[in-house]
């Protein structure tokens, strides 16, 4: 996937870390940290620091979803109702007719005739509060409140947490970042231990805080959101889930997002005096297997 290289973060047999990662210049940068360094030590107990990189898991989606669309469309233009049009469809009909003229068209009401339902793991609370701003999908969250993120419960405490690629140039921003990172769960767990609610000792940890939510949207609710959250200037760690999100969708619906993508993909930038002032020729699915995308140097250098 583009935006993070594969196994950006792999733990070998003798408890160290290996992060494999990529530099402004976009050269891959490799280091190790050691076991020790990713553990917190609080009251004789061991809390395992695992960083993680966000993925994206469709769960579930509308069936027949092309043909349900392309039967909702045809009958815009038929004297017979979509309950007569949708039986005597196949894909390849559906494809054809969403593909050549209703999307080209932007007739994109034909698209909420559908559902996907993704299940969002292991971003950061920094991302899941941007991704709630898209109105027109249903979320379900982890709680802070009646889950605890160290996870002090069991047997071996972990806390999962997100690293921003700036902090990942170099071996010494990485142990930096997680040097803070640890200070903020002492803080928490000593909060929990004098006797404060876990929702008030929430308030010590960070928005690198991992977290996993499920997403329900409709493919025009989803084309919408990839047009903003896959441009260069969306947050790093948003491209990247909305990104496997499109790529997902493309499996069930290629009618509906071979084209899908930053608004410069298709059309022209929105952004005026704020734009990149590099604009991706096609959509996300055309540079899928890319090993480098025409934004990436602007996601992982310093902005």
């Amino acid at each position: 996937m583009r935006k993070e290289l594969p196994r950006t973060y792999s733990f070998n047999s003798d408890g160290n870390l290996e992060v494999k990662a990529r530099n402004p210049q976009m050269d891959v940068v490799r280091f190790n940290i050691e076991e020790e360094a990713l553990v917190l030590e609080i009251d004789n107990r061991e809390i395992q620091l695992v960083p993680t990189t966000g993925r994206v898991v469709l769960i579930a989606s509308s069936p027949n979803m092309e043909n349900v669309m392309a039967a909702a469309g045809k009958s815009c233009y038929s004297r017979f109702p979509a309950s007569e049009v949708y039986p005597n469809l196949t894909t390849d009909q559906s494809r054809e007719f969403l593909g050549e003229r209703i999307i080209p068209s932007r007739h994109y009401s034909v698209a909420e005739h559908g559902i996907f339902t993704f299940s969002i793991e292991g971003i950061s609370r920094a991302c899941s509060h941007q991704l709630v701003r898209h109105r027109h999908a249903s979320y379900s969250q982890q709680s802070q409140r009646y889950t605890n993120p160290v996870a002090e419960k069991l047997k071996r405490p972990f806390f999962n947490f997100v690293v921003p690629p700036s902090f990942r140039y170099s071996e010494s921003d990485f142990r930096d970042y997680v040097d803070k990172i640890k200070g903020d769960l002492r803080f928490y767990i000593k909060a929990i231990k004098e006797g404060h609610a876990e929702e008030d000792a929430r308030m010590f940890l960070p928005n690198a805080a991992a977290t996993n939510v499920t997403v329900s949207m409709n493919p025009r609710a989803l084309l919408e959101f990839a047009s903003k959250r896959t441009c260069a200037l969306a947050q790093w760690e948003f491209d990247m889930v909305a990104t496997q999100m499109v790529l997902l969708a493309y499996k069930e619906a290629p009618s509906i997002f071979e084209s899908a993508g930053p608004e410069c993909s298709r059309d022209k930038c929105l952004e005026g005096k704020r734009s990149c002032g590099n604009p991706v020729k096609d959509g996300i699915v055309a540079h899928a297997n890319d090993e480098i995308y025409p934004h990436d140097h602007l996601i992982f250098g310093m902005k």
